[in-house]
């Protein structure tokens, strides 16, 4: 509410076309993700911003999976890598296209295949649908988190110069009871959410 310069009270929730919550009547731009043990929580004053994070684990024929995820061309880089790298490299593709996809507010319907990563480093977009710009419009920040684990925010490439910060440099950590917060700056939030009820303070 202080953020906002509001009354608690007055923050009302909604969701738009597809499905994102927003704030009813600010510009405020939020974006959450859980996953195990790990929750995040990603806010920007106007810029559309998206981030995911997934348990690295097995899954049933990850092939056919990595096959209707993945562009042509990281099909094939990720079909060239050894057995043991496959299952980590397939979550670094799928967070940072289910971040991408968030940011936007349309989720995984648009088809994450189409948002294309360079191979081999996977640190940026090559290409995403059309209706959202060029490549180079979108940043793509990998995030550090636990062992087990793969993160990725997303974020148009003008939420750094708001920051004054370079995107690498955007690092998360948590409180000490475990609140997360963002390191070196003033920003604050809160997060809870049950069963499809999500709130955002």
């Amino acid at each position: 509410a202080d953020y906002l310069s509001v009354s608690p009270e007055s923050i009302e929730f909604d969701s738009g076309m597809f499905g994102k919550p927003v704030v009813i009547g600010h510009e405020l731009q939020f974006n959450v993700s859980h996953s195990g043990d790990c929750l995040l929580v990603a806010i920007s004053r106007r810029a559309q911003i998206g981030v995911d994070v997934e348990v690295v684990r097995s899954r049933y024929n990850l092939s056919a999976l990595a096959r209707r995820c993945l562009a042509e061309r990281e099909f094939g880089f990720w079909m060239e890598l050894s057995e043991d790298l496959k299952e980590t490299e397939f979550y670094r593709f799928w967070v940072a296209k289910e971040a991408f996809v968030k940011a936007v507010g349309r989720g995984v319907a648009l088809g994450v295949a189409r948002c294309r990563l360079r191979v081999p480093d996977l640190d940026r977009f090559v290409s995403v649908p059309d209706e959202f710009g060029e490549a180079n419009d979108w940043r793509l920040v990998r995030l550090e988190v636990p062992k087990g684990y793969a993160a990725a925010l997303v974020m148009p490439s003008i939420v750094a110069d708001y920051l004054s910060v370079s995107p690498e440099s955007i690092e998360f950590d948590s409180g000490m009871f475990g609140k997360p917060v963002v390191i070196g700056h003033e920003l604050q939030f809160n997060v809870s959410h049950s069963g499809d009820c999500l709130l955002v303070a």
